[in-house]
């Protein structure tokens, strides 16, 4: 059972020090998917090393009598353990492939791809990026909530508290909500790009750089500007 568990495991740290390798082309086009395919893949194998050493713990404990392994796999306890990890398994799988995939085009259109297709402008840049941490966010908590649902935690009370907790919050940050929200209506209306020589209130210059929560204008006089969204209620350019 030893010789098994450690011939195994040695395959798998084999299989960790390997990498996927994707062509040039590819990573051109989706900078980031060969370096989240082997962070999957890193996690898969060292989550599969984990169970074949706890198998290995088990059998070897029912060998000396301590632990009736193959009863227990039979019984109603066995049975449900192994149907629970095949389920999160299979959710934490379909989770991996899903913010992979999304994320993977986001990054595509965010890319210069070989044929010299020109970069998005500012505004479908920050749209895209916005959207993209959304998602992240989105999935994560999603996946999570499935996971404690599948191993018996009532999740209730949770998403009660994670309701009051996230009221509390948009008490405490109304204006950085009513700065993302202006800023992505200006930005959905293509009102202004980097570049734009841009009239805000008594200011004028031309813009540099745009987030989710501000924009920066530099004047002609070299003095630079950081204004939030909310504030901004009149402009031309």
């Amino acid at each position: 059972i030893i010789g098994i568990a450690a011939f195994v495991s040695g395959m798998f740290s084999r299989w960790l020090a390997k990498t996927i390798t994707l062509s040039p082309h590819t990573q051109r086009n989706y900078p980031e998917l060969q370096k989240r395919l082997n962070g999957w893949l890193s996690a898969a194998l060292k989550t599969a090393r984990i169970l074949t050493v706890c198998v290995a713990v088990m059998l070897l404990l029912s060998a000396w009598g301590l632990f009736d392994f193959w009863n227990w796999l039979q019984n109603g306890a066995g049975q449900k353990t192994v149907d629970i990890l095949i389920r999160i398994a299979l959710i934490l799988f379909f989770s991996a492939v899903g913010w992979t995939v999304l994320a993977s085009l986001i990054e595509n259109r965010l890319a210069s791809d070989i044929h010299g297709r020109p970069l998005p402008s500012a505004r479908t840049r920050t749209l895209l990026t916005l959207f993209r941490n959304a998602l992240a966010v989105i999935i994560s908590t999603i996946t999570i909530m499935i996971v404690l649902s599948e191993i018996g935690v009532n999740i209730a009370p949770l998403l009660a508290g994670a309701g009051a907790l996230g009221l509390a919050i948009s008490f405490g940050s109304q204006t950085l909500v009513k700065d993302i929200i202006t800023g992505v209506f200006i930005q959905f209306e293509n009102g202004m790009n980097t570049g734009d020589l841009v009239t805000i209130g008594p200011l004028t210059g031309t813009v540099e750089r745009m987030s989710i929560r501000s924009v920066g204008v530099r004047q002609d006089t070299g003095a630079y500007h950081i204004i939030p969204w909310s504030s901004i209620t009149t402009f031309a350019k």
